[in-house]
Order: C-alpha cells, then sequence, then structure tokens
C-alpha cells in the first residue's frame, strides 16, 4: 500500500515540474492563494501517508505537511518551498521503506 502512495506522489510531484493545463486550473482562492488541482491531490496524498507510516516518519511527514500548508496558502513565503516539501516527503517515505 505504501508503495502506491509513493508512486502517488512521485508522479504528482513531477506533473508539478511539467506543466500540464488542466492540473494547473484554480479550484478556489484561500487569502489570496489559488489553490490548483494537482495542489488538491498532492494534500490527499499527503494524508493518506501519514495513516501509512510509523513513528517517527509520521511525525516528520506532518510537520513537513503543516510547513507546506502555511506556504501554499501564502503564510511562509519562500519561493519553491513547496516543490521542496514534496521532495523531501518521498525521500522520507523511501528511507522509511529501507529502514524495514
Amino acid at each position: 500500500m505504501i508503495y502506491g502512495v509513493l508512486a502517488v506522489l512521485v508522479v504528482l510531484w513531477l506533473l508539478g515540474i511539467v506543466q500540464i493545463p488542466y492540473l494547473d486550473y484554480v479550484l478556489f482562492s484561500v487569502n489570496g492563494q489559488g489553490i490548483e488541482i494537482k495542489e488538491l491531490l498532492i494534500f490527499l496524498a499527503i494524508v493518506w501517508l501519514i495513516g501509512l507510516l510509523k513513528s517517527p516518519f509520521r511525525e516528520v511527514v506532518t510537520v513537513l505537511f503543516l510547513i507546506w500548508i502555511l506556504s501554499l496558502l501564502g503564510i511562509v513565503a519562500v519561493t519553491g518551498l513547496s516543490d521542496f516539501i514534496v521532495l523531501a516527503v518521498v525521500i522520507g517515505v523511501i528511507a522509511s521503506l529501507f529502514r524495514k
């Protein structure tokens, strides 16, 4: 199951680099920041992943997830932070798979 979530996150991360017009559609706006379909899909995949991971990786992913949400809402304004956080989550999942 965790391999499936990892594959979904990698695909969504790659789709963040490669621009696909239909995934850049803004669903709604919060705090002046547009929330796109791909960001909503990444949100759902990370929530799913948090439920599957074991401690301490669950706590690390949760903290990175909260920072990612803050960057999406424009509260933490660092260029490219979202991509780095999703990449860190993917690397953390791979590390947790090798830890078993």
